[in-house]
């Protein structure tokens, strides 16, 4: 008899019958660790109850669950399961726009970019996703900004037909946020853009892991543009002009207009933006 047959044969005697939904990837080890001992299949308690376990265990552990490494290739069997109560209405019959995205993405020539945004986004906001295809229709529900980001993907930056028909199919079952402009060919995996209101990224190029927040102009002066490195923060307001470099780990404050170059780890503000302290 195989689990599937057996969990049903459980669901006709249990207190709580198994909600159908979908599965999600055991937990880290660190995780495992903090849940009871019942925890499992078959378990005592509702499937909802073993889920927000598994959320506030895996997200409380040292790593979130990497969603793009879930199913039995990586070694990860699925084991708990979710109820579908856990995705909104709206969130359910979005998936009829997203999976022909998630069949994009699939023969992208970006994925690993793709891979990496879904990641940066899951760990900003503390969620926890059993699979690539979930992650991508909660974000394109939920965040427009995402649109723009994957619209960009899926686009640049080799820019072959492929990618333009790609692009033409996102544009037209996913509207982008109309006031954030990303045009910078290259930008690195990993990028996340909080709000997107009234923002430019026209940068020369954009390195990985960066946090960019609303009313944000990176763009020219004098025909120049700045080159943004990884990991740098630029928060609501800033102003990054001309011919420039913000090197790695570096942040603009609030309302900053940055026309000098940031070295690491400095933590720049005022008009013009002057070096305010180092992090480490």
């Amino acid at each position: 008899m195989s689990e599937f047959q057996s969990a049903a044969i459980h669901d006709t005697v249990h207190e709580h019958p198994r909600p159908q939904g979908i599965l999600w990837p055991e937990p880290p080890k660190e995780a495992k660790d903090t849940l009871p001992k019942d925890f499992g299949w078959p378990a005592t308690k509702p499937a909802t109850a073993r889920r927000s376990k598994a959320c506030s265990s895996a997200t409380s552990a040292s790593n979130i669950i990497p969603f793009c490494k879930a199913g039995p290739a990586s070694g990860q069997p699925y084991k708990i399961l979710i109820s579908k109560r856990c995705d909104s209405l709206k969130e359910r019959l979005n998936y009829v726009r997203t999976i022909p995205v998630y069949w994009i993405y699939l023969f992208s020539d970006h994925r690993e970019l793709i891979d990496a945004d879904l990641n940066a986004w899951t760990k900003q906001f503390q969620k926890c996703f059993p699979s690539t295809l979930v992650a991508m229709n909660y974000f394109l529900t939920n965040h427009k900004e995402f649109r723009n980001l994957l619209l960009h993907r899926l686009w640049n930056p080799s820019r072959s037909h492929k990618c333009k028909f790609h692009a033409f199919i996102m544009r037209r079952l996913w509207k982008p946020l109309d006031s954030l402009y990303l045009n910078t060919r290259y930008i690195g995996g990993g990028l996340f853009i909080q709000h997107g209101f009234s923002t430019i990224v026209a940068a020369k190029s954009v390195g990985k892991n960066c946090h960019i927040n609303q009313q944000v102009t990176i763009g020219y002066k004098d025909e120049n543009n700045p080159i943004i490195k990884d990991n740098v923060k630029i928060l609501c307001g800033a102003k990054v002009l001309g011919n420039i470099t913000m090197w790695n780990n570096s942040v603009a404050g609030a309302n900053a207009v940055v026309v000098k170059d940031v070295p690491e780890n400095a933590v720049v503000g005022g008009v013009p933006a002057r070096i305010i302290k180092y992090v480490s």
